[in-house]
Protein backbone atom coordinates (compact mmCIF):
# COMPACT_ATOMS: atom_id res chain seq x y z
CA UNK A 1 0.00 0.00 0.00
CA UNK A 2 1.49 3.10 -1.31
CA UNK A 3 -0.25 6.59 -0.22
CA UNK A 4 1.74 8.18 -3.34
CA UNK A 5 -0.14 5.85 -5.46
CA UNK A 6 -3.72 5.35 -3.50
CA UNK A 7 -5.70 8.02 -1.75
CA UNK A 8 -6.32 7.31 1.85
CA UNK A 9 -10.40 7.06 0.73
CA UNK A 10 -9.56 4.28 -1.95
CA UNK A 11 -8.30 1.80 0.47
CA UNK A 12 -10.88 -0.20 2.32
CA UNK A 13 -10.13 -2.62 4.81
CA UNK A 14 -13.07 -5.99 5.63
CA UNK A 15 -13.47 -7.54 8.62
CA UNK A 16 -16.08 -10.33 9.63
CA UNK A 17 -17.62 -10.58 13.39
CA UNK A 18 -18.77 -13.47 14.87
CA UNK A 19 -21.90 -13.85 13.13
CA UNK A 20 -19.94 -14.08 9.79
CA UNK A 21 -21.44 -10.32 9.21
CA UNK A 22 -19.16 -8.07 6.93
CA UNK A 23 -17.74 -4.56 8.11
CA UNK A 24 -16.14 -2.58 4.98
CA UNK A 25 -14.46 0.75 6.13
CA UNK A 26 -12.00 3.33 4.38
CA UNK A 27 -8.66 4.32 5.47
CA UNK A 28 -9.88 8.14 5.39
CA UNK A 29 -11.87 7.01 8.70
CA UNK A 30 -9.13 6.23 10.98
CA UNK A 31 -6.87 8.00 12.64
CA UNK A 32 -3.02 7.77 12.28
CA UNK A 33 0.20 9.77 12.43
CA UNK A 34 0.93 11.05 9.20
CA UNK A 35 4.17 9.28 9.06
CA UNK A 36 3.05 5.84 9.48
CA UNK A 37 3.91 3.26 7.07
CA UNK A 38 0.89 1.63 5.91
CA UNK A 39 1.84 -1.31 4.60
CA UNK A 40 3.48 -1.94 7.54
CA UNK A 41 0.83 -0.85 9.83
CA UNK A 42 -1.55 -3.15 7.41
CA UNK A 43 0.53 -6.24 7.89
CA UNK A 44 0.44 -5.79 11.90
CA UNK A 45 -3.26 -5.50 12.00
CA UNK A 46 -3.36 -2.23 12.87
CA UNK A 47 -6.39 -1.16 11.03
CA UNK A 48 -8.43 -4.08 11.51
CA UNK A 49 -8.99 -6.72 8.51
CA UNK A 50 -5.60 -8.30 9.88
CA UNK A 51 -4.36 -10.12 6.64
CA UNK A 52 -4.49 -14.01 6.31
CA UNK A 53 -1.50 -14.85 4.66
CA UNK A 54 -1.34 -18.87 5.14
CA UNK A 55 -3.69 -21.47 3.22
CA UNK A 56 -7.33 -21.18 2.71
CA UNK A 57 -7.87 -24.79 4.20
CA UNK A 58 -6.05 -23.25 7.49
CA UNK A 59 -8.89 -21.35 8.05
CA UNK A 60 -11.24 -23.66 9.73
Amino acid sequence: MDLNLLRQDEIWFLEKDEQGASHLYSLINLKMSPDLNIQKGYLQGRFGGIPFLGELDQLG
